[in-house]
């Protein structure tokens, strides 16, 4: 098992905006992602047997992970201010302000992700000493990589609605909650099968 956490810091002063002026440099945090962090925990197993036999040497295993990714994102829970140049800046006259909100309430918003995901691999793979200065390798490697899943039911991914060509697809396309991120993918390829 690994694990690992992380938080963002703490910006000293929560009630000073972000503020863009060009041609300034501007100030404030321009990283504010307050409250945030991010905590990774993965399981892993995995087993190898080996065989050795006359001129060969085999081998065959496994290996099972399980990703579990949660993360705090409050991205402009400090809002952005963006002004088109000076004199904007001293009547108060932003272009934008950019905050992360609930559009039901109008507070600050905080995306609580949970994400899942099953990864693992077999394989068998033989060294065959054919003669003291040729040996051969050859083997064969199945490893999937399955499509995360999110506990909170919020995982978002562009969903087609219809049409002929890509054009058709795209504009008619939306953004909505998906139980999967992408189709799983489980074709079969041929590969080096080294452990």
């Amino acid at each position: 098992m690994m694990r690992i956490n992380g938080l963002f810091a703490i910006p000293k002063h929560l009630e000073i905006p972000t503020i863009q002026v060009p041609p300034l440099a501007g100030f404030g945090d321009p990283g504010a992602r307050y409250p945030g962090g991010f905590f990774q925990t993965e399981f892993t197993y995995k087993d190898i047997f080996s065989w050795i036999r006359s001129a060969n040497v085999w081998k065959m295993g496994f290996e099972v992970r399980r990703n579990r990714t949660n993360s705090i994102n409050s991205d402009r829970f400090i809002p952005l201010y963006t002004f088109a140049n000076l004199l904007d800046f001293a009547d108060d006259e932003a272009l934008q302000m950019t905050r992360k909100v609930d559009p039901r309430t109008g507070d600050p918003a905080t995306n609580n992700i949970g994400l899942r995901a099953w990864e693992w691999a077999l394989f068998f793979n033989d060294d065959w000493k054919v003669t003291r200065n040729l040996t051969i390798n050859y083997g064969l490697r199945y490893e999937t990589f399955d499509t995360p899943t999110e506990i909170n039911n919020i995982l978002r991914n562009i969903v087609y609605q219809g049409g002929n060509t890509f054009s058709d697809l795209l504009a008619n396309a939306k953004v909505d909650i998906v139980p999967k991120f992408f189709p799983a993918h489980k074709k079969l390829h041929y590969c080096p099968a080294n452990e």
